[in-house]
């Protein structure tokens, strides 16, 4: 039986699109081409807190030139506000709050990302958020799922996490919980978790092949 709900944040709660993000910042599409290398050549080091912000920068603006550099830092500055929502994510996080069920953030993402989620109203209320880049630690590397699950006393089993990236999902249950892999369809993810939404009874989606997917 499900009794947690642990969630991915890019691309489960809300959107991660360099493409589109290097579009809220740039218009030219050869110079949006030059911040996107540039910015994201070693975004990974980011998430895993291997590399202090302040430097990341600084190895950024050493990639591009000089009449791109205060775009560069203004991209660095604001970029999580930028970030959209999944449809129809707040509103099933909002139903099961409503419905006392614990929800946790798992992310991978840089320490200045986790130094500004009071800024998504989605994620208050959570019962737990761990980070990568306050940690050290990535997913798929089972050290941050076993993190999470002692931090907040989970059993392994009685969670289900949510996350875009097969091999994370993967990676989880290897760790004992229950993955449920995410394709951007909010209304499957809706009805695999009807049971903690509609008292323990089972969703109303129509018997069809994508939704008996859902069970597999």
């Amino acid at each position: 039986m499900i009794r947690n709900v642990i969630l991915d944040f890019g691309n489960v709660i809300g959107s991660f699109d360099a493409q589109a993000l290097m579009r809220q910042f740039c218009e030219d599409d050869a110079d949006r081409h030059l911040l996107k290398q540039a910015i994201f050549h070693n975004w990974t080091a980011l998430d895993a807190g291997q590399t202090a912000y302040a430097d990341y920068i600084a190895q950024t603006l050493d990639r591009l030139p000089e009449r791109l550099h205060e775009t560069a830092q203004t991209y660095f500055r604001d970029w999580y506000r930028h970030l959209t929502y999944v449809d129809g994510m707040p509103e099933l996080i909002a139903d099961l709050k409503e419905q006392g069920v614990p929800l946790y953030l798992l992310s991978n993402a840089p320490v200045y990302f986790s130094q500004h989620l009071d800024f998504f109203d989605v994620l208050q209320g959570f019962s737990g958020i761990v980070v990568s880049g306050d940690l050290q630690m990535v997913k798929p590397e089972a050290g941050i799922y076993t993190y999470l699950l002692e931090k907040y006393a989970l059993v392994p089993e009685e969670s289900l996490f949510i996350d875009d990236m097969e091999e994370n999902v993967e990676a989880a249950r290897k760790c004992g919980l229950q993955g449920y892999p995410f394709d951007g369809d909010t209304e499957k993810l809706r009805w695999r978790l009807s049971p903690l939404l509609n008292g323990g009874k089972p969703g109303s989606l129509p018997v069809c092949k994508d939704a008996l997917n859902v069970l597999l």
